[in-house]
């Protein structure tokens, strides 16, 4: 028996505007740590300016999507249950190819579901980390001192977690252009899919 599933327009939108962001983001960021041609920017102002454009619009992607999950209710589909928990280790199994045999699920596999939930808090420390970064001269006189919070220590927060936010977004890319790239097309186009219906 199967279930007919589709990605909502706004849901769409939201993810491809987070997925544009965040790669602006990361390669921005690299090359204001290191200034490299690399990171396809040409100068320090230019990737300036794309990481702050980036930031406000990933930032007002979070607070749509937070609006949007609670007011659709579809926020259900990113919670972690027992049964989650209980479905990973046949989940690694695919992914570290012991197995060919590929876990169906309704709509987030469980390694989905823990990355996207563990993304929602980083992308919060992350930008008022960011911030405080960029205006050292205001927000250090008030809680940013050595006997609290140094600004080297901050500066290595938000590294890593620009390190970890890499790291996902790669893996993420990477499992969805190499699985199935016909599920590609329902993050485009408006289109229904079915799935065998799994009790959980």
């Amino acid at each position: 028996m199967s279930e007919i599933y589709r990605h909502p327009r706004w849901a769409r939108i939201l993810h491809w505007l987070h997925t544009v962001s965040m790669l602006v983001l990361i390669f921005s960021g690299f090359y204001i740590t290191y200034a490299c041609r690399a990171f396809l920017f040409p100068n320090m102002r230019s990737a300036r300016l794309w990481h702050f454009i980036a930031a406000y619009i990933i930032t007002a992607v979070f607070i749509a999507r937070l609006y949007y999950n609670i007011a659709e209710k579809t926020y259900k589909n990113y919670l972690f249950t027992k049964a989650d928990l209980r479905e990973m280790p046949r989940l690694l199994k695919y992914y570290l190819f012991l197995t060919d045999e590929e876990p169906t699920y309704a709509v987030f596999n469980p390694g989905q579901k823990l990355m996207y939930l563990a993304w929602q808090p980083l992308l919060l420390v992350q930008a008022i980390s960011g911030w405080l970064l960029y205006d050292v001269t205001r927000f250090q006189p008030i809680w940013l001192s050595d006997w609290l919070l140094s600004l080297n220590t901050l500066r290595t927060f938000h590294y890593l977690v620009a390190i970890l936010f890499t790291i996902t977004t790669a893996a993420h890319l990477y499992l969805v252009l190499s699985e199935d790239l016909e599920k590609l097309k329902y993050m485009i186009w408006d289109r229904d899919w079915s799935k065998p219906k799994r009790g959980k």
